[in-house]
C-alpha cells in the first residue's frame, strides 16, 4: 500500500443499539467512535476471489465506475452487497451507488494474507461513488457484524432456554423411568430366582427361547394326535349309529366294545386336550417372561438415553451459560482496529 502524501483527520460516530437483548437489562447505549482519515493517494479498482487472492484481470469497466474505497480491519465475514443495502446506512446510500452495488462486481474486496495483516481482523475494501457513501458502506458493515453479533447473541439465549426447558423435563420423567426399570427388574430376578437358579441373564434368556420351542413342537404333535382322535371317534360312531357293516347286524357284544371304545377315546381326547392346556401355559409363562425382559430392558435402555441426554444437555448449558458470560455489552459491538477508516480515490482506467 502506498504511504499517504496527505491525511485529514475526521471524526464519525455511529451507534449500535443492542437494546433488550440482554434479559433485564437496560437499552445498551455503548457507541463505536469511528475515525475517518481522509487520503489523497490514489487506489486502484481491485477485486479478489473468496479466498482474497487478487483477480486483476476480472476488473472489468461497468457503466458505473468507484470514485472512493473506503479500507477497515474489522473481524467480520465477508457480506453480500444486498445484505449491506438492507441496513439502515445502506438505505440512506445514494440512488447511484444502490446501483453501483447491484450491478458492477468488485464492490467489495476482503484482502489475503499479504500486505497489511492484523491479528484477529480482516481486511476489507469498500467501494463507492463519492466519498460519503465510502463512509456509509463503512457504516454499513459496522450494522452488518453489530446485527450478526446480536444474532449469535439471540441464538445463544434461545438455545438456553430451550436447554433448561429439555434439562427440566428430563429430570422430572427421569425418576418415574427409574422407578419403572427397578420393578421389572426386580421382577426379572424373582422369576429367574424360582425358574432358573440365577442363571445368567443370556443363558436365562436362551433357555426361556428353548421352551418355547419345545412347546411349540409338542402342541403340533398333540394337534397331530388330537385330530386322529377325532376321526376315530367319528367312525366308531358312524359303526355305532348303524349298528351294522357290510349288511350285518353287530352282535351285543360287539356294540359294547365299540361303547367301550368311545369311552377310551373320549378319555384320551380329554388327555390330549389337557397336555395341550399345559403345553401353551408353559409357552405363555416362558413368552411372559421373555417379554418382561425385553420391557426391562427397554426400560434400562431409555434410562440410559435420559441421562446422557441429562449430561449431554447440562454440560452444553455450561457452555452457552459461558459463551453468554462473555458476551457483554461491549462484545456485542464489532471489532474496528483503531475505530478507523480509511478512505482513499480510486483511479480506474478506461
Amino acid at each position: 500500500m502506498i504511504k499517504s502524501r496527505k491525511l485529514r483527520l475526521v471524526m464519525a460516530l455511529i451507534s449500535v443499539c443492542t437494546c433488550g437483548l440482554v434479559l433485564g437489562a437496560e437499552p445498551n447505549e455503548a457507541k463505536i467512535e469511528l475515525k475517518y482519515e481522509i487520503s489523497d493517494d490514489e487506489q486502484e479498482w481491485l477485486m479478489t476471489d473468496k479466498r482474497g487472492n487478487i483477480e486483476k484481470d476480472r476488473v472489468v469497466a461497468g457503466l458505473i465506475k468507484p470514485s472512493h474505497v473506503a479500507e477497515l480491519f474489522i473481524s467480520s465475514y465477508l457480506p453480500s452487497a444486498e445484505i449491506l443495502l438492507e441496513t439502515s446506512a445502506g438505505k440512506n446510500m445514494s440512488e447511484q451507488q444502490r446501483r453501483f452495488l447491484t450491478t458492477t462486481a468488485g464492490t467489495i474486496s476482503m484482502i489475503g494474507p499479504y500486505g497489511k495483516s492484523i491479528r484477529g481482523y480482516r481486511h476489507f475494501r469498500l467501494y463507492a461513488i463519492s466519498e460519503d457513501d465510502a463512509k456509509k458502506m463503512a457504516q454499513s458493515m459496522l450494522e452488518y457484524r453489530a446485527n450478526d453479533l446480536i444474532a449469535d447473541y439471540e441464538r445463544c439465549l434461545a438455545q438456553r432456554k430451550e436447554l433448561e426447558e429439555k434439562i427440566t423435563d428430563i429430570k422430572k420423567e427421569l425418576p418415574e423411568k427409574q422407578k419403572q426399570a427397578k420393578a421389572a427388574e426386580s421382577k426379572c430376578m424373582e422369576i429367574k430366582d424360582s425358574r432358573y437358579f440365577s442363571l445368567p441373564d443370556s443363558d436365562a434368556i436362551k433357555k426361556a427361547k428353548e421352551t418355547m420351542l419345545q412347546m411349540d413342537k409338542m402342541l403340533d404333535v398333540l394337534e397331530i394326535e388330537f385330530a386322529g382322535i377325532q376321526e376315530k371317534l367319528k367312525s366308531i360312531e358312524k359303526f355305532r349309529s348303524t349298528k351294522s357293516l357290510g349288511g350285518h347286524r353287530f352282535s351285543d357284544e360287539t356294540l359294547d366294545k365299540l361303547d367301550q371304545m368311545i369311552v377310551e377315546q373320549m378319555i384320551e381326547r380329554r388327555s390330549v386336550e389337557a397336555r395341550k392346556k399345559a403345553a401353551l401355559k408353559i409357552q405363555s409363562r416362558e413368552k411372559g417372561f421373555l417379554d418382561l425382559f425385553s420391557q426391562k430392558s427397554s426400560l434400562e435402555a431409555r434410562v440410559r438415553t435420559s441421562r446422557k441426554s441429562l449430561n449431554d444437555s447440562e454440560r452444553r448449558l455450561y457452555e452457552i451459560e459461558r459463551v453468554l458470560s462473555d458476551m457483554g455489552p461491549d462484545k456485542l459491538l464489532p471489532k474496528v482496529f483503531q475505530n478507523k477508516v480509511t478512505i482513499y480515490p480510486v483511479r480506474v482506467e478506461d
